[in-house]
């Protein structure tokens, strides 16, 4: 799912993330140093902070079950990362960097479990011998001058959450970014280039259509729906449940917006399904 982010996409990214989250700006300024420092394999403070935050939200997700997988996670990400390019001068200090943020998290959580991942971490840091002491002092440096206190309980707040999920955030942003949005032409649909895929919201759209009796837990099993659609978009279901929640409310413009956009995508499928979707918004 990571992938290196065009200029305007780390910009909206960063935008957002500055608004809300105490999180990233812990780490913003550590990765920075290390990207401009960089003379090989680079990424910045939003890469780097996306894979943490899958990393957190798989945790928050599946708990105990992902353990086996944090065992191996420096060895995962040295894979993920070494996926983006061909140059690997560095790409173990980002690694360890994108390895220790997530070490750092998980070791101000007073939960055994997180605890226990958190040492795992340590373990296999130690073996690359990171982080180095300059990396070190540079990210417990900079949480200290936004506030130990303050980064302790957002990362508290943000694990104990049904409602935030940063990776689907994220990868919702960068689908509103514009030049990721904009409709394919013909023309680059034949090269392979793949049309972004559907938001969360989107998708609740889309299926609002098809079960005709909305979202409401009377007429819908939410917790099955929001199953449902994590296996499809392969989102976290922590995220959608809590969208479906929310609900679909059809008089905001990003809502019109997307149903033009899937009633466009069912007309060469069925016309008759497409004006039916067009008839929400009027």
């Amino acid at each position: 799912m990571l992938h290196l982010l065009r200029r305007n996409e780390k910009e909206s990214l960063r935008n957002r993330l500055l608004e809300r989250s105490v999180l990233f700006k812990a780490f913003q300024a550590p990765i920075r140093e290390m990207d401009v420092a960089a003379k090989g394999f680079r990424l910045a403070p939003e890469e780097v902070f996306w894979q943490v935050t899958v990393v957190l939200d798989v945790v928050k997700e599946q708990q105990e079950d992902c353990l086996i997988d944090i065992r191996s996670l420096w060895n995962n990400i040295f894979a993920d990362y070494r996926d983006l390019s061909s140059v690997d001068d560095g790409l173990e200090d980002f690694a360890s960097l994108t390895a220790y943020c997530i070490q750092i998290c998980l070791a101000a959580l007073d939960v055994p479990l997180y605890r226990t991942m958190a040492a795992a971490i340590g373990e296999q840091l130690a073996r690359h011998n990171q982080p180095t002491q300059r990396m070190q002092a540079s990210v417990l440096n900079n949480i200290a001058r936004i506030d130990t206190r303050k980064f302790k309980a957002a990362i508290q707040a943000y694990m104990n959450s049904d409602e935030e999920w940063f990776s689907d955030e994220i990868v919702e942003v960068l689908e509103e970014t514009p030049s990721v949005q904009m409709p394919l032409d013909e023309k680059k649909e034949e090269t392979g280039t793949k049309s972004p895929q559907l938001t969360n919201r989107q998708l609740m759209i889309l299926f609002d259509l098809f079960l005709n009796k909305g979202f409401s837990p009377d007429y819908c099993n939410q917790d099955a729906l929001a199953k449902l659609l994590s296996k499809v978009s392969g989102r976290s279901k922590g995220s959608i449940r809590q969208k479906i929640r929310e609900g679909v409310d059809y008089e905001t413009e990003e809502a019109r917006n997307d149903v033009n956009l899937i009633a466009t995508l069912l007309e060469p499928i069925d016309a008759a399904l497409a004006t039916k979707m067009k008839n929400l918004i009027e």
